[in-house]
């Protein structure tokens, strides 16, 4: 894995679905999933220098507790990223 170079993660990045997922998952104390129409739009582009910032909509699955529909992922990146 090359840091610099862009990857099919959220917003080119190496942050993966899953890894998001997981995080969530442990620091909300939940059991939902993402589900199939979820989705992750950058925004912000162009503006900042080592971090991608990404709109996510989870479309959570199999809630058992009151979720946030929507939230921001700030991701840090070694450079540019086209």
């Amino acid at each position: 894995m090359n840091l610099y170079t862009p990857a099919g993660g959220l917003g080119n990045t190496h942050v993966t679905w899953e890894d998001i997922e997981e995080d969530l998952q442990r620091e909300l104390d939940t059991v939902a999933t993402f589900g199939p129409n979820k989705t992750a739009k950058t925004i912000g582009d162009g503006r900042g220098f080592m971090s991608r910032v990404v709109l996510i909509d989870a479309d959570w699955q199999h809630k058992d507790k009151k979720l946030p529909e929507k939230f921001i992922v700030k991701v840090s990146i070694q450079g540019f990223i086209d």
